[in-house]
């Protein structure tokens, strides 16, 4: 039997209901799904593992391995059938998604010089990849009209490890994580290059990060049990005004999906689904904690789907892929 326990807050059932799950014994750091659901990537070890995703069945379609260690960070575009890939050896690699019809990577981005911790695409068109390490730098990585994808910026503002990265859904900010307890905001120029806006004093560095909206951001720093909000004053610079409880301490998952309106954070032993609602009368955001899933160890990694349909998960207890489906019934 499957070893976790979800507890629903203020509500009879489960936000996300079983719907598949398959063992899989190789530890796994990083978990990916495309755009429409039907492929799932696992990163364990130096190799990649992808899955064909189809009728509530997985099927295993092949291994791909590039990197020299670990990896660490994977991205779907969404644009085009394609995923990105950084690892502890410093390198990023791009890759077609379509593996079977070409087996071998497109392009490997060298310039780094330690591992590879966070990455995000600019949405939309797609046209920056950004990418941060232990050696303290945040690179901003442009496509030519080749489809050569080169550095083009780099910024070295963080004293310390870049812990993670995140962009709002316009493309047009970007936020950064230090282990230096610093939090960046970048917002790019007429020229087009990214510049430092903001620097965000905090006492204790965090692992999660993420964009609400334009005006709202979240934070949560490390072997804290609040989530810290954000929000814009009127001269445009982020505020840290509220905490919002959640369950466990120390963490490495955190995601906002627009879709659904939900938060997952992970801490310690716990997945928590936070629900944000938005108070038009009284121009205000809730978020209420709408279900802490309990796992029975600290080291587990899971996603939401880009559409927020699906939840999945892989831990060492149970070192199974579980693959949940929203319940239609709370949403």
């Amino acid at each position: 039997m499957p070893k976790f326990r979800s507890q629903p807050v203020g509500q009879k059932s489960q936000t996300f209901k079983d719907e598949r799950l398959i063992r899989f014994k190789k530890y796994c750091q990083a978990i990916s799904i495309n755009t429409d659901n039907s492929l799932i990537l696992f990163a364990s070890d130096s190799s990649i593992t992808l899955f064909q995703y189809k009728f509530a069945q997985l099927k295993y379609i092949q291994n791909c391995r590039n990197h020299k260690n670990y990896v660490t960070t994977l991205n779907n575009f969404k644009n085009n059938f394609q995923f990105i890939s950084g690892s502890i050896d410093s390198n990023i690699v791009l890759w077609p998604l379509n593996l079977m019809a070409n087996r071998k990577y497109l392009q490997q981005l060298q310039g780094h010089t330690g591992i590879i911790t966070c990455q995000v695409l600019i949405p939309k068109i797609e046209n920056f990849i950004i990418t941060g390490s232990m050696d303290n730098k945040i690179k901003f990585w442009n496509v030519s009209q080749l489809q050569q994808w080169r550095c083009v910026q780099k910024i070295t503002d963080h004293k310390d490890s870049v812990l993670a990265l995140a962009t709002n859904l316009e493309g047009n900010k970007v936020l950064s994580s230090g282990k230096d307890n610093i939090i960046l905001v970048f917002e790019q120029n007429k020229l087009l290059y990214w510049q430092v806006r903001q620097k965000i004093k905090v006492n204790q560095f965090g692992y999660l990060l993420n964009f609400i909206d334009h005006f709202t951001i979240t934070f949560q720093p490390k072997q804290s049990s609040h989530l810290h909000l954000y929000k814009t004053n009127q001269m445009g610079d982020f505020e840290f005004p509220t905490n919002i409880l959640v369950g466990g301490g120390g963490q490495y998952c955190h995601q906002y999906n627009t879709n659904k309106l939900l938060i997952i954070t992970k801490n310690g032993w716990n997945l928590n689904i936070i629900n944000h609602i938005h108070d038009f009368t009284n121009e205000k955001d809730i978020f209420l904690l709408k279900e802490s899933i309990e796992f029975f160890d600290q080291y587990f990694f899971g996603t939401l789907s880009q559409d927020g349909e699906y939840l999945i998960t892989w831990d060492t207890q149970n070192l199974q892929i579980f693959i949940k489906k929203i319940n239609s019934e709370n949403n």
